[in-house]
């Protein structure tokens, strides 16, 4: 631990004295965009690679998790709209929107009353409203439901069970992680070269 701290420590020094000392604008935008896009790729790849195995390993087990009856008290559309900035000769900005299911339910186990929200682990979105409606009919309000609940968690508990196809989210987060790591690893190189200074005559 003390080690990787002096390591970063002195990767920190390094890159405040390359940018005080260094004649080469190039290099320092390089540098400036390697730190930065290595870096926030690193951590939306780690970030998401380790939710979505998180999300995998649960999946898996929830297969062998015992069942008890539940009831649907909430059952809606949800829906979450992404835009993009104006490009192009149009100028104007691009929207994306998902749609997924929100689920709440009551259920008891060993006579304690626990309330969920997760309909299967990872992502319920859809891209089209038409697909979220068609799996929201299949969970509409008061009806009675198989609840899959964690044998030593009971307050886990999930109504779709079995893999959901979060393999291919998670090779793509994996390739962001090794991307950022790359970019990382070329800008440390680059940090820890020697700065090239003019000497003036």
């Amino acid at each position: 631990m003390q080690i990787a701290d002096y390591c970063c420590r002195l990767l920190i020094l390094r890159l405040r004295l390359l940018l005080v000392i260094t004649t080469d604008p190039t290099r320092i935008a390089g540098l400036l965009f390697g730190w930065g896009v290595g870096g926030l790729a690193t951590l939306i790849g780690l970030a998401g690679v380790t939710m979505t195995a998180w999300n995998i390993r649960q999946d898996r087990e929830s297969e062998s998790w015992p069942q008890v009856t539940g009831e649907i008290t909430i059952s809606r559309i949800g829906s979450s709209t992404t835009r993009s900035s104006p490009g192009g000769a149009n100028k104007s900005s691009a929207s994306d929107t998902d749609y997924s299911v929100e689920i709440r339910y009551n259920y008891e186990v060993e006579g304690q009353a626990y309330k969920g929200h997760r309909l299967r682990f990872g992502s319920n979105d859809h891209d089209r409203r038409s697909d979220a409606q068609k799996e929201q009919r299949q969970f509409p309000e008061g009806e009675k439901v198989s609840v899959y609940y964690h044998p030593e968690k009971p307050g886990r508990s999930v109504l779709v069970r079995g893999t959901q196809g979060n393999w291919g989210q998670l090779i793509g987060l994996s390739i962001c992680l090794l991307c950022g790591l790359v970019i990382l690893s070329l800008t440390i190189r680059s940090t820890m070269r020697k700065p090239d200074i003019i000497t003036q005559r």
